[in-house]
């Protein structure tokens, strides 16, 4: 009855697909089940057969909270904290990146804080996993004098594949109550997350908020390339892969010099017309992470420039690329070479 109850209850709710939307319903039915049982599976038992059957529903809330609670409270403070950190990277003055992007966005689900060479940086108060957890151990509590202690130990966040994240927590739990205590040490939670709806740094702090895009993949495959699926892409803000490429990952982008991923970088492409005034019309290559990088388009000294014209009807100018692009994109009979 127990089992059965837990995971009716559970899957109910659709909890996996919504980002950090859902805790407050978690902990309402962690506390519906624990309530039903108390009140209704205990009647009519003797006290050690009641005891019993107790014991085995808050086992089963700390099984609950260790497989299930905190790996999803652990995926809503990800996505709320790397949401809130693009956001104040490009409002601070002068503008913050990051140099450790893992450890610091770590911190920053973890406890809402980063470390920056003029003191901590708060960039987040109600979404972190501290604050997540700290909910529950509240409710159990309030509700059922079960002290329960949940320390957070670490949290880091890697780039797993080109279009995914992985956060993960190293955490200890403990629970005591007049019947029995639990003890959980150093556990290991993940979260999987898609990049695809996060802001992208590169963009939000160059142009100081002025242009910002959210990571979305384009459907293009690599052989169906062309100008005008060019085009379509430029006016899309879409993002693509290009294997064996120099783009940067989701995470490096946190850098003001991402260094390129060879398994994870990913691209899009600069939409001139939503470029400040002041850095629009620029003799750099739009593929995005080259023309946010400090480049000259003459590096050999009067040699011709290893960038082109991109003309099509498609493609509203000015759009350049160099000649690696150019082969990617497909499009070499509407490249024009610049000259120095």
């Amino acid at each position: 009855m127990v089992p059965s109850l837990m995971k009716n209850l559970i899957h109910s709710f659709n909890f996996k697909s919504k980002k950090g939307i859902f805790f407050t319903l978690i902990s309402l039915v962690l506390v519906t089940i624990i309530t039903h049982i108390f009140t209704q599976g205990t009647a009519g038992l003797g006290e050690n057969e009641a005891t019993a059957i107790r014991i085995q529903v808050l086992d089963g809330f700390i099984s609950k909270m260790e497989n299930f609670y905190i790996p999803l409270a652990l995926e809503s403070a990800t996505f709320k904290g790397v949401n809130k950190t693009v956001w104040h990277m490009y409002t601070q003055e002068p503008d913050v990146w990051l140099t450790n992007p893992g450890e610091e966005l770590g911190s920053i689900i973890k406890n809402g804080t980063l470390e920056t060479p003029t003191g901590t940086m708060r960039i987040s108060d109600n979404n972190t996993l501290i604050n997540f957890t700290s909910r529950i151990k509240g409710i159990a509590a309030a509700s059922y004098g079960m002290e329960l202690s949940i320390d957070i130990h670490d949290v880091r966040l890697t780039q797993i594949a080109p279009w995914q994240l992985e956060s993960r927590v190293n955490f200890s739990l403990t629970a005591k109550s007049s019947i029995a205590n639990w003890s959980r040490q150093y556990r290991i939670a993940t979260a999987t997350l898609s990049i695809e709806g996060f802001p992208d740094p590169q963009y939000a702090v160059n142009t100081e908020g002025s242009y910002t895009k959210v990571i979305h993949r384009a459907s293009t495959q690599p052989s169906e390339w062309d100008a005008a699926h060019l085009g379509v892409f430029i006016a899309s803000g879409n993002y693509t892969r290009f294997e064996g490429g120099n783009a940067p990952s989701y995470l490096e982008r946190f850098k003001q010099s991402p260094l390129s991923s060879s398994c994870c970088g990913i691209e899009s492409t600069v939409n001139d017309a939503l470029l400040p005034l002041a850095i629009q019309n620029q003799q750099k290559s739009y593929a995005d992470y080259q023309f946010f990088a400090p480049s000259s388009p003459c590096p050999n000294g009067g040699q011709p420039a290893d960038l082109y014209n991109i003309a099509h009807a498609a493609i509203t100018p000015p759009f350049r690329l160099n000649f690696d692009h150019v082969i990617k994109y497909k499009v070499d009979t509407q490249a024009s070479q610049i000259s120095c």
